[in-house]
């Protein structure tokens, strides 16, 4: 089935230990984790679903973090909340639950060096850049089911020492603001009913002469295929002549064989229609002819 992959619009807020009651939601940049002076810096991410539509299949998401600056080496986690909370009105002090039990931690991976902004050089601080992915794959997929009230995430690291901190890009238009990737695919919506092929089958014989003789006519309507099978056992050739019709009374002709005496041939009609009927005569004297329709339906 195919895949597919979005990237749904994620809102950011930031909360910290030295403003305590108020935030930071419009910003170029926020941190993670806890600078120089000891301040503490966490950020809060809303992750909206609704475009993704409710029988998807989830296969895989992910939130790519980029840095543009960090201090000394630290694990980062994102955290899952468990309380509502307001983009405009969440702080440090109000901030919502998270459950610990339930966090992911990060992949850290390398990337070269940007052309960021110049910061002071803290105690520690790298001038590189970093990328850290964490798999949301399961939380999502709660989000999706119901099983998981969906709050979002907050992401954070131990906190218990200065300069393990992140500096992030959260402008809107930024190519290098974390983005949570979401892969999933539709379950085929139709239903697939399985008719058996049922066997139908008619024999007739009849007394053949120069003169046309006819079979009984056939419905064949709901048949998906018809031949006709025609033994001659008797001493003259007999030519068969198989013949169609749109209501059962006018009648074209098709297709036609000729059987020896002695010999069995089978015959199927080119077009289809509605009724069938074979007409069977010698080219001299007479015959017996034994006629088989075996049709599938």
């Amino acid at each position: 089935m195919k895949s597919i992959k979005i990237k749904p619009k994620i809102k950011f807020a930031q909360i910290s230990s030295d403003m305590p009651n108020s935030n930071v939601t419009r910003s170029h940049s926020m941190y993670i984790g806890r600078i120089y002076n000891g301040h503490i810096y966490r950020v809060l991410l809303k992750i909206p679903l609704s475009d993704i539509p409710e029988n998807a299949v989830i296969t895989k998401a992910t939130l790519k973090v980029p840095s543009i600056s960090y201090g000394h080496g630290s694990k980062y986690k994102a955290f899952l909340i468990t309380q509502a909370w307001s983009l405009y009105t969440v702080t440090w002090n109000n901030q919502p639950s998270y459950d610990s039990a339930i966090s992911i931690e990060s992949d850290d991976i390398n990337t070269p060096p940007g052309n960021g902004p110049n910061v002071p050089r803290d105690e520690g601080y790298v001038k590189k850049r970093k990328k850290y992915k964490f798999d949301i794959t399961q939380i999502v997929r709660g989000w999706m089911n119901g099983t998981i009230e969906n709050h979002g995430l907050i992401l954070k690291n131990k906190e218990n020492k200065n300069c393990r901190y992140l500096k992030i890009f959260t402008d809107q238009s930024s190519n290098c603001k974390p983005v949570v990737e979401i892969k999933y695919y539709l379950p085929c919506s139709c239903i697939c009913e399985v008719i058996p092929t049922q066997f139908l089958e008619s024999i007739e014989t009849i007394q053949v002469t120069d003169q046309l003789t006819y079979t009984t006519v056939k419905d064949i309507s709901l048949t998906k295929t018809v031949t006709v099978f025609v033994s001659n056992i008797g001493a003259s050739p007999i030519i068969v002549t198989l013949e169609i019709s749109p209501d059962g009374i006018n009648f074209a002709k098709d297709n036609s064989i000729q059987v020896e005496p002695g010999t069995n041939a089978a015959v199927v009609p080119y077009i289809f229609a509605k009724y069938l009927r074979a007409g069977l005569n010698t080219t001299g004297g007479t015959s017996t002819a034994v006629i088989w329709y075996q049709m599938q339906e």
